[in-house]
């Protein structure tokens, strides 16, 4: 759709944050409508220390998670024996 749009291919569409509120509700903040005056702003939001936050929070909540996947695909939780 991303590119449809920069291709002007679509005219028009609503872009959200997809699927990473599961992960990481915090993010909805950013699907308010309206949030941002114009473009200039929400860059200068998004590259100052509120982006830095979020985006700590949020690699921070992912690494979390793939270290979980890492383990129990490879193996290394404990297994328990059944008698």
């Amino acid at each position: 759709m991303l590119e449809g749009l920069q291709m002007g291919m679509i005219e028009m569409a609503a872009i959200t944050t997809g699927t990473f509120p599961t992960v990481y509700p915090k993010i909805m903040v950013l699907d308010l409508p309206y949030l941002f005056s114009k473009s200039e702003v929400a860059w200068k939001v998004l590259d100052g220390p509120f982006g830095d936050k979020i985006r700590e929070d949020f690699c921070t909540r992912l690494e979390l998670i793939y270290w979980r996947l890492v383990k129990m695909d490879t193996g290394t939780l404990p297994t328990q024996k059944s008698d």
